[in-house]
């Protein structure tokens, strides 16, 4: 993450051990995550080390992009 493109509700973002997560809420300036396919959420300590990977909008689906079903 960098200073001008910080995470926001929605995004889809990768943390350091590589899992991809969805920002789901911010909480009292605290960002709240879950794991795809997941619906624990956990708040992150140090937003820092995620990473964006898609903004709201722009994900979804499967990984490979084709539809299903």
């Amino acid at each position: 993450m960098t200073a001008a493109n910080p995470p926001a509700i929605g995004d889809l973002v990768q943390d350091p051990e590589g899992r991809q997560l969805v920002v789901t809420d911010l909480r009292s300036g605290q960002l709240i995550v879950r794991a795809l396919r997941s619906s624990r959420e956990r708040p992150v300590e140090d937003p820092t080390v995620l990473t964006v990977l898609a903004r709201r909008g722009t994900w979804g689906g499967y990984p490979d992009g084709q539809a299903r079903g």
